[in-house]
């Protein structure tokens, strides 16, 4: 009877679950990396903010950066060799149309930007999440759709107002995010059992 005792205690002990899991190391956009275990200790795990967890195929985000610094030398180039026209001509403080076209007009759509304004609104999105995604795809995916963003607004800029002078990479901004947005619609699609899972395909 004893004997069979301690049988079953070994088969309970063994049936326990191990608490000695490997940590399931993630990145975090607030800073850093953050294992499972760390996630377990400080929150409840259903209540994990997923928003803040990705994984990320780079480390730095050249195109972003090198696609931003382009376009203000351009801009600055564009003012000085042709002034900056009155706001009732251009309201975004650039250059005259003329200079606009001379400089490719709707064929420059992702150096040229019409207006300081018009650029820190661009470039400030291209540092931010434009850069971040960039991090998340990889740089040539983020090319790929960067550059077929910005010729599809363009064509469809080119038809809907053929008179009229669009310049800049709003339609290319505007394609990464239309990118982020099909990317979590299709993911909402994906099964979530476990926060492992989740973090796996965050």
């Amino acid at each position: 009877m004893l004997k069979e005792n301690l049988v079953d205690g070994e088969d309970a002990e063994t049936q326990q679950p191990s608490t000695n899991r490997e940590p399931l190391e993630v990145e975090s956009r607030r800073g850093g990396g953050k294992s499972y275990d760390e996630f377990s200790d400080t929150e409840d795990e259903e209540s994990v903010y997923l928003m803040d967890v990705y994984e990320t195929r780079q480390k730095y985000s050249p195109l972003s950066y090198i696609f931003s610094i382009l376009q203000t030398i351009i801009l600055g180039v564009m003012m000085w060799q042709c002034g900056v026209a009155p706001l009732n001509i251009n309201p975004m403080v650039g250059p005259y149309p003329d200079g606009l076209n001379h400089w490719g007009g709707k064929n420059g759509v992702l150096i040229i930007e019409d207006g300081i304004f018009h650029l820190v609104g661009n470039v400030q999105v291209q540092l931010d999440m434009g850069a971040f995604f960039e991090k998340e795809w990889g740089s040539l995916n983020w090319l790929i759709i960067y550059i077929t963003s910005a010729i599809g607004g363009s064509i469809l800029s080119t038809i809907s107002k053929p008179d009229i002078v669009s310049v800049g990479s709003s339609g290319a901004v505007c394609g990464l995010f239309g990118a982020k947005m099909t990317e979590v619609f299709l993911r909402c699609c994906e099964p979530n059992d476990t926060l492992q899972e989740r973090a796996a395909r965050a």
